[in-house]
């Protein structure tokens, strides 16, 4: 029921998204300039930067009123910077992570812990999305709160897992 615009480096995904009934932008300026909501998932700090603040990104664009909920692991700090560096460009960020691996993504379950400004999470348009994506959303506080949030849960499923492998292993003994 969206209509869904995308950009990649990838020209496959690209051509994926319009088979799939979804419209191809040019770069990340051109989307921006076509929404009002804005989801990055990308590998890495520096591409998100890149993707934010680069030639052709989307400050390139026209972003007044779009709100981006970017959706990365990332550090917390990437986030901060973002903040900072958007604010008064019209493009608020929203640091928007998510739990609950592949199959969540494609169930709609997934948890989404949001970090930023409360009047740009509670936007209409914002909360569709949002919970389109997840059944579990909530707001955490600062733009930072989220990743953080992120973060420990990875390091505290990390921990998990290798107290139940080493449990395993002294069971086997």
């Amino acid at each position: 029921g969206y209509d869904v615009h995308g950009y990649d480096v990838d020209e496959e995904k690209v051509d994926s998204l319009v088979d799939d009934g979804g419209v191809a932008r040019d770069s990340p300026a051109d989307l921006v300039s076509a929404v009002s909501v804005v989801i990055t998932s990308l590998p890495d700090p520096p591409i998100v930067e890149e993707v934010y603040l680069g030639d052709g990104g989307l400050l390139d664009g026209d972003p007044d009123g779009v709100v981006a909920l970017e959706m990365s692991t990332i550090d917390p700090d990437t986030t901060i910077e973002l903040e900072t560096t958007l604010a008064g460009t019209g493009l608020d960020v929203l640091g928007a992570p998510v739990s609950g691996g592949p199959e969540a993504s494609y169930d709609g379950t997934l948890t989404v812990m949001v970090g930023g400004a409360e009047a740009a999470f509670e936007r209409e348009d914002v909360q569709a999305v949002l919970h389109e994506l997840g059944s579990n959303v909530y707001h955490t506080g600062a733009v930072d709160s989220g990743h953080t949030l992120k973060l420990l849960n990875n390091t505290m499923s990390m921990g998990n897992l290798l107290l139940a492998m080493e449990a395993v292993s002294l069971g086997a003994e």
